[in-house]
């Protein structure tokens, strides 16, 4: 069970005429079933991720819901009609669209019916709050295009519940029991109602669900219904205060719907969705009856060439018959809207419009009714231009300087002279005052212009003639324009395996706006005078806290996040085991690579930051790397991980260069903006980078500071900081197409990944995976495991907003908590050597084990009374510091071992006085030591060059080899360099 399958686990099921309670569908049989005796129990068919219900908001839902696409058909005479039209709709989705029948579920409902479930896998369903309507629209064109005619339409709302299998019918004492598509074709009715007389088990596999793969055809075929409902929300938004009104006469319809009826095609490919959805908003608010509009659209979708992408004609026509029934089913939300109808147009082939003549809109241009709420992505819709809208958008950057534009302006003259007959200001007695704000499209023309070319542009605005030299114009304030970069706020990962990821231009009426901040911003879309791109012109923002700053313990979350916590403070392994099993068999499908699901799950809990010893702060959150061979599952782990939790956020390292990772500079109009990565951009947050080893090395050290300060500074063309709190994983191959294991100790893979033993020093801690560490018995296993998912999507994501929220005063470590910290500090670093893999620092080590004993008790929710502090014990400790050892002595990555060989290089008074006897046995070491002595690092070829005619390559290649033997030199990629070791070797020899 992977994907939103694991994640939405919750129903809403009652039996009988009790009430409604949301339990796992995994529960149903225990919960429901049972106790009712299988006697008349149904369950929701969407499925929900949260286990509480959450109540609809001004009418409109708020709670994600997923669901597979349904249907009712229900006959009470006439049960052969029932199911030739079940019949029907199962061959259209296993032969037109490809769909394997195992994933088309077909039950005799135990009366009159029959019920039909497609998998919502196959389609790419994403959770939406109101994917029941979309289901809606999708199965009402379906009716038409198939002629369905016991098919039922009012199955379709929010919590819709069908029959659970095997319940019994209370009237007909037969059960709901599902059939295979042969018997639903050949068997008689009478034998279908036989084999209903009892509960029947599952006629397919298990195995079939555990992975199911998406569907081409269907996916194509599901989007299109997406797409259209999308339209009808646009379309809602923009309803206007005054819809149109029929003028008096005879039914003459405005210019711009007769144009879209008269057209041979659409003007704006791919546009059928809302070309139908605007002609039916038309003929509802007309008055036309549905019969004769969806006639109209009928004979107008046959005429046109291009409405829709299907090759079956009756396709695109029972679109349009389901688009104006859906329509006309929701008079009072769908509204003619006259900016709706001009977006159909195209640069070439615009739609005319009669504006304030028009009859329709009496004498007055419509205006949203209500402000327009909507994403940054659909700003850019060419429907919302001129309207105001509201958004949540993130200030990625700005312009180094703002521009000065007038804000306030006073126009004066005598109008007195010929040019003032087509003026407008003469209207106004030649005194005429003007205060641009961000409805003022023309507020686009007065900055990035000569002060000339800025008085002629205010002019033209205003409607003063070109050749006017009468007036005078005064500026009589002046304001700021800010350009800004925006981007969509950091949100609850999950809720859609995609996000649009944009980037808009925007304009900021005012002084100062924040970088690195996400804020409510009010505004309207507009188009760059210039370019056309879209932009957005706003004067009205509103700070906004992150999920993060807004996380609020309650009662009721305490009771269900004290599901993390041990039953004995001594259990901290075993619940660790329990959670990982539970996340490995209903999430990650992953086995045997406990440690480094461990590993992932102590950086996604690691807290914001702590004061620890004499230090007021040390930063908590946790840098981790994992190197390993290709198909180990380490980023198809973190994945599902990342999806679970709903947070984090991922780069590819190979795409990811400096300037997406912390910032960049861009050249505009000959000022420079300043945009800051993806690393900054996710302060408070996580980020993922996945083959690591792809980034530039140079760009990677960059970041040396910011790692560990937690904040980017910027100097040289534009000076600026901002936080980069940011919890880190590096997942990577080995450089070259190496293995793990082609080097003598894993760990070794690091100095080719990151150079810099600074940078390898600001990681908390390391692990590496290797191919063949999981059985091929593992992986090809018949069954899997199963186990109940306690530790749901929800729970999970609740516990780490807990632990990211939690302040640093917030963070307790306890007297024996912190002595047991220093204590495995001073042992851990005389076990490891920092060296040139400096992943145990002796002066850093403290601070390491505590932030992964912090994020231990974080995901234990280790606690008071009252859920707010986080509090580190030594059971916390322990595990940490077990767990680093694992890493460490691993197999794999053997840093333990690493250490002992170059703690062997370490010079003491013995070891160095016995590598001194044995070298001194080595041919001409009397010439070669003394040339080595006065070279930082050298290859074979300086050596012989330098030691002499009489000493050969022979003789430098076995002292060479003599020297790597006692631990005396190094081998690099392409030289050598001398060991602590070889530098006291001389010491003694040059001084006996």
């Amino acid at each position: 069970m992977t994907g939103f399958r694991s994640r939405f686990i919750y129903v809403d099921a009652m039996a009988g005429i009790g009430t409604w309670r949301r339990v796992k569908e995994s529960d149903l049989d225990t919960e429901i079933m049972k106790p009712a005796k299988n006697h008349n129990c149904f369950a929701s068919v969407q499925r929900f991720d949260e286990p509480q219900h959450i109540p609809p908001e001004s009418g409109e839902e708020k709670e994600l819901q997923w669901a597979p696409i349904y249907f009712d058909f229900d006959a009470e005479d006439n049960l052969e009609q029932a199911r030739q039209d079940a019949l029907k709709v199962v061959n259209f989705f296993t032969a037109a669209l490809g769909v394997p029948r195992a994933y088309v579920h077909v039950w005799f409902s135990g009366r009159r019916g029959f019920h039909i479930v497609v998998e919502p896998e196959c389609f790419e369903i994403q959770p939406h709050s109101r994917l029941t309507y979309i289901i809606k629209l999708a199965a009402m064109a379906l009716k038409d295009e198939l002629e369905l005619k016991s098919f039922d339409p009012m199955v379709y709302t929010i919590r819709r519940v069908l029959r659970l299998p095997n319940s019994v019918h209370p009237k007909t004492r037969l059960c709901k029991v599902e059939l295979y598509h042969t018997e639903l074709e050949k068997m008689p009715l009478t034998e279908i109602q036989a084999i209903a007389a009892g509960p029947r088990g599952n006629i397919y596999d298990h195995e079939e669900y555990i992975r199911i793969e998406v569907v081409d055809l269907a996916s194509l075929w599901w989007k299109k219904y997406v797409q259209a409902f999308e339209e009808g929300e646009t379309l809602k938004k923009l309803a206007p205060t005054e819809p149109i009104q029929r003028p008096p006469g005879d039914f003459s319809p405005p210019v711009c719907v007769k144009f879209l009826t008269d057209c041979v095609n659409l003007p704006r490919p791919n546009s059928g969705n809302r070309a139908v959805m605007s002609m039916a908003a038309f003929y509802k608010d007309a008055g036309v009856p549905v019969g004769e509009a969806e006639k109209h659209m009928t004979d107008w979708v046959q005429r046109l060439g291009n409405i829709g992408d299907s090759r079956d004609p009756r396709a695109a026509i029972a679109m349009a018959r389901s688009t104006c029934q859906y329509v006309y089913g929701h008079p009072e939300k769908y509204k003619f809207a006259c900016r709706f109808m001009l977006s159909l147009g195209s640069d070439t082939s615009k739609i005319p419009c009669q504006h304030n003549a028009c009859p329709w809109i009496g004498g007055v241009e419509q205006e949203a009714k209500e402000l327009v709420k909507t994403d940054l992505s659909q700003s850019a819709d060419s429907a919302m231009q001129g309207v105001k809208i509201e958004i949540q958008s993130r200030i990625s950057g700005k312009t180094a300087t703002p521009y000065v534009v007038p804000k306030k302006i006073r126009i004066t003259c005598l109008p007195k002279h010929n040019v003032c007959a087509t003026c407008r200001i003469a209207r106004f007695n030649g005194n005429f005052e003007h205060e641009y704000t961000a409805k003022d499209a023309s507020v686009l023309e007065l900055f990035n212009v000569t002060k000339l070319h800025q008085k002629a542009n205010i002019k033209a605005h205003l409607g003063i003639p070109k050749e006017c030299g009468f007036h005078r114009l005064i500026i009589e304030k002046e304001g700021n324009v800010e350009e800004v970069r925006m981007i969509p706020p950091a949100q609850d990962f999950g809720a859609a395996e995609r996000r649009e990821y944009v980037v808009r231009k925007g304009y900021f009426l005012g002084y100062p706006i924040q970088t690195n901040h996400t804020y409510t911003v009010r505004g309207y879309p507009r188009k760059e005078p210039k370019t056309q791109q879209a932009t957005v012109i706003f004067d009205d923002v509103e700070r906004q806290e992150s999920e993060v700053e807004t996380f609020k313990m309650t009662p009721e979350i305490m009771a269900q996040l004290k599901v993390f916590q041990p039953e004995d403070e001594s259990q901290v392994m075993s619940k660790f085991l329990e959670i990982h099993e539970d996340l490995e068999t209903n999430v990650t499908g992953i086995w045997n690579r406990r440690l480094l699901s461990v590993s992932f799950d102590l950086v996604f809990h690691s807290c914001r930051g702590f004061g620890f010893q004499f230090a007021k702060f040390v930063k908590g959150w946790v840098e981790l790397c994992v190197v390993g061979d290709s198909g180990c599952g380490k980023t198809s782990m973190i994945q599902s991980l990342r999806r679970h939790y709903r947070v984090s956020d991922m780069v590819a390292g190979g795409t990811a260069r400096r300037t997406g990772l912390a910032y960049s500079f861009q050249e505009l109009n000959k000022t420079w903006l300043l945009v800051w990565g993806i690393l900054p951009l996710n302060d408070l947050g996580m980020l993922i980078i996945d083959e690591f080893g792809d980034l530039k090395q140079e760009d990677f050290a960059l970041l040396t500071d910011a790692r560990s300060s937690g904040m980017i500074k910027v100097a040289g063309i534009v000076t600026d900081e901002t936080n980069a709190r940011v919890r880190l994983v590096l997942l990577t191959n080995c450089k070259l197409g190496r293995t793990v294991n082609s080097y003598d100790c894993g760990c070794m893979a690091l100095k080719d990944l990151i150079p810099g033993a600074e940078d390898i020093r600001r990681l908390d801690f390391a692990l590496a995976v290797a191919s063949g560490d999981v059985t091929p018995e593992m992986l090809n296993r018949k069954e899997k495991p199963s186990i109940e998912h306690v530790f749901t999507s929800y729970l999970c994501n609740q516990l780490v907003r807990w632990c990211w929220s939690r302040k640093p005063d917030q963070v307790e470590f306890t007297a024996e908590a912190t002595a047991m910290i220093l204590e495995n500090a001073t042992r851990m670093s005389k076990k490891y050597v920092a060296g040139d893999i400096p992943l145990v620092e002796p002066s850093d080590q403290r601070f390491k084990i505590a932030r992964l004993s912090a994020a231990v008790a974080g995901r234990l929710f280790s606690t008071d009374e009252k859920g707010e502090r986080l509090i580190v014990k030594p059971e916390h400790v322990s595990f940490a510091v077990e767990h680093l050892h694992n890493c460490y002595d691993d197999p794999h990555f053997k840093y333990s071992a690493w250490s002992k060989g170059k703690r062997l290089q370490m010079p003491d008074i013995d070891r160095t006085k016995d590598a001194a006897e044995k070298l001194k046995m080595v041919p001409c070491q009397s010439m070669i030591l003394p040339v080595i002595r006065e070279l930082s690092s050298f290859i074979v070829r300086d050596v012989e060059e330098l030691a002499g005619n009489d000493v050969t390559k022979n003789d430098v290649m076995s002292f060479l080899a003599k020297a790597r033997y006692l631990g005396l030199i190094e081998k690099r990629k392409q030289d050598y360099v001398k060991t602590p070791l070889l530098i006291e070797v001389i010491r003694l020899m040059e001084g006996s």
